[in-house]
């Protein structure tokens, strides 16, 4: 048996070349190949259709091609049934509703047709190549099979698929989706069946991560109508919910109906967990503490849901100054607990943790988060609002491995779920820590995906700020300024905000002014920052990180008596916090504030702290200070170990400091810092495809994840594999783990 191939290239040109009087050009030739599949019928019947039409064979005209081919196949396709047995168009418009490769007897049912006349008109139609040859039925191009639905009237369409949603319905072990695809044509009539098995299909869906698809049966359900309150409280649940995980539709009024539809008070807190969850992708704070209380007033105390609705609740409360006393009741309850000994539900131990991020000593605070964000309960609820809170008191700690894994968690689930604006948040903040660990061409990485998971941020002043100061750091570090200032370039004061996300984000607007040099801006927008904070409510280092920013950029501008005493501060608070991390920042903005002998001394015990923490990236920063103010030999050697450790990092300006500053001090660096192989090689494309592969996904679960074709996959692949001198996909996880000493465990 001869099966023959698509036509080539060189055939497709040749056939084109032949129906027109003029060569075609090859991008028109090309969009014709492409719109048939190679298919000679086709592509004839597109070569007649566009010459008849007076349609030239040019560059520009490729665009038209596969509008006029639909047409001219439908005309064709057409024709052809014409001269067919009623029994044979029958089984054609059959096979066109159930889709190619179903088996006989299901086109036998529907069509209501005999299995031997259903057989015989397959043999018909592979004649006239309408089907292709194939045991099973399915048509020559997707092109055909859409000209041949186009042609059926309605009430047919309506009825082949009502009879093919109740042959799958009967059939053991279909999914009810495959029954939901051909109910989503059906016209509505209150059939409870119908919403029932709607219903299901949309639970399936979401279950398998594919929202999207779950509001499309809800939707339809719904449409029904759902002829019980119970049914529509159900419809109404799980289409809110899909919505609210894609952020789309009206999930608010859906899942409030919800929730006022049924008795069920766990079922009810559902509802207001989904909504405040959604509300804080959007960060709508006050939004989501209303319902939550409201919901959690009416929970069965000491409940599952009352515990999950309290859990949120710390996590919007402790969000900002201005909304602490809204869960001060209950917050100085539980810390009475635990400064009485008890052991709390992880899921709200984890954002309480939050607050004790402000009461010295930070370990006390770093030690709940991570015991809460291990424990099963915590991470089987990956939608929780309360890992927010857990993670900025990692962070807070210099628990950065830590909170990597949290975020890296988190992400995954969020994945899982197809939740893409929870992938964006992730992402960002996965950012976070990897440049704390000295992973900043990573954390670049996670950021610039992150930003186009969740594009929207562009057009809503609270998530750009939300953006900006989580994602701002890592972009400077980076020298992606354009990006930063795109961010912050419209953000309002911080100072009144009551808002500390205000204030960080206003920070890293000022991280921009003094990579640009405009030092006299970059001190306002610090002073700015400073004062969205009221004394005593945010005295950590973790919080006030304007401090030292500010203690430099007034050294930079002469303004060197307060530089000194907002450098004082910032190593006064560090210490009282016993935070390793932040001590030895602090000691390093100081001792380069001071000079001489005492800053020397200070940078030198800077260098050593830093070296047994996890902050890579201040530790390399404080190498390169420390050569600076040492000179001679000794700060040469200083400065070229900065130097390496910035480059490989992939900590652009900083690099481009050590750089200059061991020309100054008489070192002869080579001019191109550039690396031609290994991991610091690699664009921020190519790291996010080699991570994710790394990780054991497909190239096609790249692509999806990635919002890019395979074909664009495999051309990073290539260059990743050739960077990393690796030949195998085995091989890139250690590969990536080579690092220079900036590995963080594998996500």
């Amino acid at each position: 048996m001869l099966r023959p191939r698509a036509l080539s290239p060189d055939a497709v040109d040749a056939l084109v070349a032949g129906g027109f009087d003029a060569p075609p050009d090859p991008a028109f030739s090309r969009a014709c190949g492409r719109a048939t599949g190679g298919n000679p019928l086709l592509l004839g019947e597109l070569v007649r259709e566009l010459a008849s039409e007076g349609v030239a064979p040019t560059a520009a005209a490729a665009a038209s091609v596969v509008e006029f081919g639909a047409e001219g196949i439908a005309r064709t396709v057409r024709r052809r049934l014409s001269a067919l047995r009623e029994d044979a168009v029958r089984v054609a418009e059959c096979v066109a509703i159930v889709g190619d490769g179903e088996p006989v007897a299901l086109v036998a049912a529907v069509a209501r047709l005999d299995y031997e006349t259903v057989r015989n008109a397959c043999s018909e139609l592979i004649a006239i190549e309408v089907f292709a040859r194939s045991e099973r039925p399915g048509f020559v191009h997707p092109l055909v099979r859409a000209a041949v639905q186009r042609a059926i009237a309605r009430p047919l369409l309506v009825a082949l698929h009502d009879r093919a949603a109740r042959f799958l319905a009967a059939a053991d072990g279909v999914a009810a989706e495959r029954v939901a695809v051909h109910l989503l044509h059906a016209d509505p009539a209150g059939d409870a069946w119908v919403v029932q098995t709607l219903l299901d299909a949309a639970q399936d869906a979401a279950r398998r991560g594919a929202p999207g698809i779950a509001a499309r049966f809800a939707e339809r359900a719904l449409a029904e109508p759902p002829p019980t309150t119970p049914l529509r409280a159900a419809v109404l649940r799980v289409l809110g919910t899909a919505e609210a995980t894609l952020l789309a539709g009206d999930y608010e009024g859906h899942l409030l109906e919800a929730s006022g539809l049924t008795d069920d008070p766990v079922a009810a807190g559902e509802c207001a967990l989904t909504l405040a969850r959604a509300w804080l992708a959007l960060w709508h704070p006050r939004a989501a503490i209303d319902v939550l209380e409201r919901f959690l007033a009416t929970a069965p105390e000491g409940s599952d849901i009352a515990v999950r609705l309290e859990a949120d609740l710390y996590a919007f409360g402790l969000s900002a100054v201005g909304l602490r006393p809204r869960v001060a009741a209950l917050t100085t309850r539980r810390l009475a607990q635990l400064d009485a000994g008890e052991r709390l539900d992880p899921r709200i131990a984890g954002p309480l943790a939050g607050l004790l991020i402000d009461r010295p000593p930070t370990r006390r605070a770093t030690e709940l988060a991570r015991e809460a964000v291990t424990h099963p309960v915590f991470r089987a609820d990956a939608e929780s609002a309360g890992w927010n809170q857990a993670f900025h008191a990692l962070l807070a700690g210099g628990a950065y491995t830590d909170a990597a894994d949290l975020a890296r968690a988190i992400l995954a689930d969020a994945r899982r779920r197809g939740a893409g604006p929870w992938v964006g948040w992730a992402l960002i903040a996965v950012a976070a820590p990897l440049r704390h660990l000295g992973n900043v061409s990573e954390a670049e990485a996670a950021v610039v995906s992150g930003l186009e998971s969740f594009p929207s941020w562009q057009h809503d002043q609270e998530r750009r700020v939300l953006a900006a100061f989580v994602a701002g750091p890592v972009l400077l570090a980076r020298g992606a300024l354009s990006l930063v200032d795109e961010m912050t370039s419209d953000i309002p004061a911080a100072a009144g905000s009551r808002h500390h996300m205000y204030a960080w984000a206003v920070e890293a607007r000022a991280g921009l002014r003094l990579a640009q040099g405009r030092l006299s801006d970059a001190i306002a927008d610090l002073r700015d920052a400073s004062a969205a904070f009221t004394p005593g409510e945010f005295p950590s280092p973790h919080q006030s990180s304007w401090r030292p920013p500010l203690a430099l950029a007034l050294a930079a501008a002469g303004e060197r008596e307060e530089a000194h005493e907002v450098a004082a501060e910032a190593l006064a608070d560090a210490r009282r916090f016993e935070v390793p991390v932040h001590i030895g920042t602090a000691l390093s903005v100081s001792g380069s504030i001071a000079g001489g002998r005492a800053g020397e001394a200070q940078l030198r015990e800077a260098v050593s702290i830093l070296e047994q923490t996890e902050g890579r990236l201040e530790h390399t920063r404080a190498i390169i200070r420390l050569g600076v103010a040492v000179g001679g030999e000794e700060g040469r050697a200083l400065l070229r170990a900065g130097l390496d450790r910035a480059a490989r990092s992939g900590a652009t300006p900083l690099a481009d400091e050590a750089h200059q500053a061991l020309i100054a001090a008489g070192g002869r660096p080579r001019r191109d810092r550039r690396f031609l192989t290994g991991p610091e090689s690699l664009t921020p494309g190519e790291f996010r495809v080699a991570r994710l592969v790394a990780d054991g996904l497909t190239n096609r679960e790249v692509a999806q994840q990635l919002f890019v074709t395979q074909a664009a996959v495999q051309f990073h692949l290539r260059s990743v594999f050739r960077k990393l001198d690796i030949t195998a996909r085995t091989q890139l996880p250690a590969a990536l783990a080579g690092e220079a000493g900036t590995a963080v465990a594998k996500p």
